[in-house]
């Protein structure tokens, strides 16, 4: 294995049976523990650990992780490896299929054995994480695009769940950019999403989600707010600065910005629900007016 103390994996276990890492911190692995699930959701909001081991005294302790909401959270950036007294392979698909890296029998779960299966699975892991990246980004852009948006979301929506609080899904469409293809080419077009995008994105809190949802559209996730109106009131800024006049070409261009916001959970619980509410209102939405209009130059101020 080529990992040294000098860059060691740094991995949680949490032993619902007879899991002992015993040693493994010799081995480049840094451990942390925790004694139940819940411990284990809370320890994963402070920490993001290269691999998480969980083991099951029974089969039935295994098969409830299907149903445990913190196993998607947990797959997202770790490699997690589940062991149980001889699995069988009916359950071990199950599991990998809701993202589990591995499944081990807990004999395998010591020494140098665990220790050659963590690195494996980390290393499987970082592959996954490059191929996903590779494919959920917006190259036009550079945001998450619609497939990541949803992933993200719905593990917001599991949080939510556990830590009730407003949340708002807004859809921003954009009106006037086949006026500028047309008028002045793709790339032109191209550039001037890209400087909505900007716009889009200063206007947000560092932690609020922004992605591509279409070829003519933008989403905001506001994940935490003090009241559910909060999102039309943060709908209707962003729309007024994203329509101010923008330089492309040493042209001028206008978009009109038509809005949708759906909320969690009045709107729904799932993300695809909250997305399709919010993308068909802001469809419906008559948006911003001159959407299109072309003239001389003198953007806005933020317009770099």
């Amino acid at each position: 294995m080529s990992n040294s103390r000098s860059n060691p994996i740094t991995a949680c276990h949490l032993g619902l049976g007879a899991l002992n890492p015993d040693g493994a911190g010799d081995e480049g692995i840094v451990w942390d523990a925790c004694e139940s699930l819940d411990a284990l959701v809370l320890y994963m909001q402070v920490h993001a650990p290269q691999a998480i081991v969980i083991g099951c005294s029974t089969r039935t302790q295994a098969q409830a992780l299907l149903s445990w909401q913190g196993l998607s959270q947990a797959a997202t950036a770790s490699a997690v490896i589940v062991a149980w007294p001889s699995p069988d392979r009916d359950l071990a698909r199950r599991l990998i299929q809701i993202g589990v890296q591995d499944v081990l029998a807990i004999e395998d779960t010591q020494g140098a054995r665990l220790r050659r299966a963590i690195w494996l699975a980390v290393q499987r892991k970082q592959q996954d994480l490059e191929v996903r990246r590779a494919w959920s980004i917006d190259l036009s852009t550079g945001l998450p695009n619609r497939a990541l948006l949803v992933e993200l979301l719905n593990q917001l929506c599991a949080l939510r769940e556990r830590e009730p609080m407003p949340m708002a899904l807004l859809v921003l469409r954009l009106d006037g950019l086949e006026a500028v293809q047309a008028r002045l080419g793709e790339q032109a077009a191209q550039l001037l999403k890209r400087k909505a995008a900007v716009r889009l994105r200063a206007g947000l809190r560092s932690s609020d989600v922004v992605a591509v949802v279409g070829a003519d559209a933008f989403a905001a996730v506001l994940p935490s707010m003090e009241r559910p109106q909060d999102g039309e009131r943060v709908a209707a800024k962003l729309a007024k600065s994203m329509s101010e006049p923008y330089v492309v070409t040493g042209q001028q261009a206008v978009l009109g910005i038509g809005t949708g916001v759906s909320l969690y959970p009045e709107h729904g619980r799932q993300a695809e629900e909250l997305l399709r509410l919010a993308y068909a209102s802001a469809v419906q939405s008559k948006g911003t007016l001159r959407a299109g209009m072309m003239g001389g130059t003198g953007g806005a101020a933020n317009d770099d």
